[in-house]
Protein backbone atom coordinates (compact mmCIF):
# COMPACT_ATOMS: atom_id res chain seq x y z
CA UNK A 1 0.00 0.00 0.00
CA UNK A 2 2.79 2.35 0.78
CA UNK A 3 4.11 2.04 -2.71
CA UNK A 4 1.48 3.51 -4.00
CA UNK A 5 2.12 6.61 -2.77
CA UNK A 6 5.77 6.87 -3.97
CA UNK A 7 5.18 8.15 -7.30
CA UNK A 8 3.76 11.39 -5.63
CA UNK A 9 6.77 11.84 -3.23
CA UNK A 10 9.28 11.55 -6.01
CA UNK A 11 7.28 14.17 -8.04
CA UNK A 12 7.74 16.60 -5.02
CA UNK A 13 11.03 15.89 -4.45
CA UNK A 14 12.11 16.70 -8.43
CA UNK A 15 9.96 19.12 -8.55
CA UNK A 16 12.04 21.33 -6.42
CA UNK A 17 14.78 21.31 -9.67
CA UNK A 18 12.64 22.69 -12.20
CA UNK A 19 11.19 26.02 -9.96
CA UNK A 20 12.66 29.17 -10.95
CA UNK A 21 14.86 30.73 -8.30
CA UNK A 22 13.82 34.65 -7.14
CA UNK A 23 16.75 36.87 -8.47
CA UNK A 24 16.97 39.02 -5.54
CA UNK A 25 15.34 38.68 -1.74
CA UNK A 26 14.93 41.35 0.65
CA UNK A 27 14.11 40.14 4.19
CA UNK A 28 11.04 41.38 6.30
CA UNK A 29 13.29 44.60 8.01
CA UNK A 30 15.48 45.11 5.01
CA UNK A 31 18.43 43.47 6.92
CA UNK A 32 19.41 41.22 4.31
CA UNK A 33 19.37 41.81 0.81
CA UNK A 34 20.77 38.78 -1.52
CA UNK A 35 20.60 38.32 -5.34
CA UNK A 36 21.94 35.60 -7.30
CA UNK A 37 24.86 35.93 -9.54
CA UNK A 38 26.89 32.29 -11.79
CA UNK A 39 24.83 30.34 -9.33
CA UNK A 40 25.30 31.48 -5.81
CA UNK A 41 23.80 33.62 -3.27
CA UNK A 42 25.52 36.75 -3.46
CA UNK A 43 24.63 38.17 0.27
CA UNK A 44 24.70 41.90 1.46
CA UNK A 45 26.26 42.49 5.09
CA UNK A 46 24.05 41.66 8.09
CA UNK A 47 24.27 40.66 11.86
CA UNK A 48 23.57 37.76 13.49
CA UNK A 49 20.22 37.99 13.67
CA UNK A 50 19.47 37.65 9.92
CA UNK A 51 21.53 34.61 10.04
CA UNK A 52 17.92 32.61 10.19
CA UNK A 53 16.19 34.80 7.32
CA UNK A 54 19.51 33.23 5.30
CA UNK A 55 19.12 30.13 6.31
CA UNK A 56 15.53 29.79 5.02
CA UNK A 57 16.68 31.00 1.87
CA UNK A 58 19.16 28.09 1.49
CA UNK A 59 16.63 25.78 2.84
CA UNK A 60 13.87 26.70 0.55
CA UNK A 61 16.30 28.04 -2.87
CA UNK A 62 19.72 25.62 -2.09
CA UNK A 63 22.52 27.65 -3.96
CA UNK A 64 26.27 28.41 -2.20
CA UNK A 65 26.01 32.05 -0.26
CA UNK A 66 29.00 34.44 -1.00
CA UNK A 67 29.64 37.81 0.71
CA UNK A 68 28.89 40.91 -1.12
CA UNK A 69 32.19 42.19 -0.44
CA UNK A 70 33.79 39.18 -2.90
CA UNK A 71 32.09 39.90 -6.34
CA UNK A 72 32.92 42.51 -8.36
CA UNK A 73 29.79 44.31 -8.67
CA UNK A 74 29.91 45.42 -5.08
CA UNK A 75 31.65 47.22 -2.64
CA UNK A 76 31.20 47.56 1.78
CA UNK A 77 28.25 49.76 0.75
CA UNK A 78 26.51 48.87 -2.45
CA UNK A 79 26.00 46.87 -5.59
CA UNK A 80 25.38 47.64 -8.79
CA UNK A 81 23.98 44.77 -10.89
CA UNK A 82 21.68 44.18 -13.84
CA UNK A 83 18.40 42.32 -13.17
CA UNK A 84 16.40 41.09 -16.09
CA UNK A 85 17.42 44.29 -18.64
CA UNK A 86 16.98 46.95 -15.64
CA UNK A 87 20.02 48.15 -13.68
CA UNK A 88 19.72 47.96 -9.83
CA UNK A 89 21.45 49.66 -7.37
CA UNK A 90 21.54 48.18 -3.73
CA UNK A 91 22.34 50.21 -1.33
CA UNK A 92 23.56 48.82 2.27
CA UNK A 93 23.94 52.52 3.48
CA UNK A 94 22.72 55.28 2.24
CA UNK A 95 25.38 57.49 0.37
CA UNK A 96 26.78 60.67 1.99
CA UNK A 97 24.33 63.72 1.64
CA UNK A 98 26.24 65.38 -0.67
CA UNK A 99 26.59 62.46 -3.42
CA UNK A 100 22.94 61.63 -2.60
CA UNK A 101 20.74 64.13 -5.01
CA UNK A 102 23.31 62.48 -7.85
CA UNK A 103 22.81 58.78 -6.80
CA UNK A 104 18.98 59.37 -6.40
CA UNK A 105 18.27 60.78 -10.15
CA UNK A 106 20.55 58.32 -11.94
CA UNK A 107 19.43 54.81 -10.65
CA UNK A 108 16.57 53.33 -12.16
CA UNK A 109 15.44 51.10 -9.42
CA UNK A 110 17.01 51.31 -5.78
CA UNK A 111 17.00 48.75 -3.31
CA UNK A 112 17.80 50.56 0.16
CA UNK A 113 18.61 48.41 3.83
CA UNK A 114 17.90 52.39 4.92
CA UNK A 115 14.51 54.76 4.79
CA UNK A 116 15.05 56.53 1.69
CA UNK A 117 14.95 60.45 2.33
CA UNK A 118 11.96 62.51 1.18
CA UNK A 119 13.70 64.01 -1.41
CA UNK A 120 15.20 60.70 -2.84
CA UNK A 121 12.30 58.43 -4.62
CA UNK A 122 13.43 57.19 -7.94
CA UNK A 123 10.85 55.23 -10.36
CA UNK A 124 11.39 52.31 -8.84
CA UNK A 125 12.59 51.22 -5.27
CA UNK A 126 12.37 48.93 -2.37
CA UNK A 127 13.71 50.92 1.43
CA UNK A 128 13.16 49.92 4.95
CA UNK A 129 9.42 51.27 4.92
CA UNK A 130 8.24 49.62 1.95
CA UNK A 131 9.44 46.17 3.39
CA UNK A 132 7.55 47.59 7.14
CA UNK A 133 4.54 48.30 5.09
CA UNK A 134 4.45 45.17 2.56
CA UNK A 135 6.76 42.26 4.19
CA UNK A 136 10.01 40.32 2.94
CA UNK A 137 10.01 40.72 -0.42
CA UNK A 138 11.16 38.80 -3.75
CA UNK A 139 11.91 39.47 -7.10
CA UNK A 140 11.74 37.35 -10.26
CA UNK A 141 12.67 38.25 -13.75
CA UNK A 142 10.19 37.80 -16.62
CA UNK A 143 9.76 38.24 -20.25
CA UNK A 144 7.95 41.37 -19.92
CA UNK A 145 10.25 42.64 -17.29
CA UNK A 146 10.47 42.17 -13.24
CA UNK A 147 7.63 40.94 -11.20
CA UNK A 148 7.79 41.98 -7.13
CA UNK A 149 6.56 39.55 -4.59
CA UNK A 150 5.83 40.90 -1.28
CA UNK A 151 5.01 38.88 1.54
CA UNK A 152 1.84 40.82 2.20
CA UNK A 153 0.69 40.57 -1.61
CA UNK A 154 1.26 36.59 -1.74
CA UNK A 155 -0.65 36.12 1.62
CA UNK A 156 -3.58 38.79 0.72
CA UNK A 157 -4.89 41.45 2.99
CA UNK A 158 -6.93 40.00 5.04
CA UNK A 159 -9.03 41.65 7.85
CA UNK A 160 -8.02 39.46 10.20
CA UNK A 161 -4.25 39.10 9.08
CA UNK A 162 -2.76 42.68 10.57
CA UNK A 163 0.00 44.30 8.06
CA UNK A 164 3.24 43.80 8.36
CA UNK A 165 4.47 46.38 11.50
CA UNK A 166 0.88 47.24 12.83
CA UNK A 167 0.98 48.03 16.20
CA UNK A 168 -2.52 49.12 15.98
CA UNK A 169 -5.33 50.48 17.79
CA UNK A 170 -7.64 48.00 18.88
CA UNK A 171 -11.46 47.77 17.41
CA UNK A 172 -13.09 47.99 20.30
CA UNK A 173 -15.00 50.97 21.60
CA UNK A 174 -13.10 52.96 24.34
CA UNK A 175 -14.13 53.69 27.61
CA UNK A 176 -16.43 56.88 28.01
CA UNK A 177 -14.90 56.92 31.53
CA UNK A 178 -12.50 54.83 33.81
Amino acid sequence: MRVVFLPLILVGVVSSVFVKKPALLVSPDAGLIAFQENGSWIAGPHNGLETHVLDAWRRAWPLPVQASVSTSSCNATECDLAIGRRFVALWFALPPSEARPEACQGEEFVISAAPLPEDCHPPLYIDRFTVWREGAIAVWVQSDGLRLVSDRSWRGARLWVPRPGFRGVPNLPLARSE
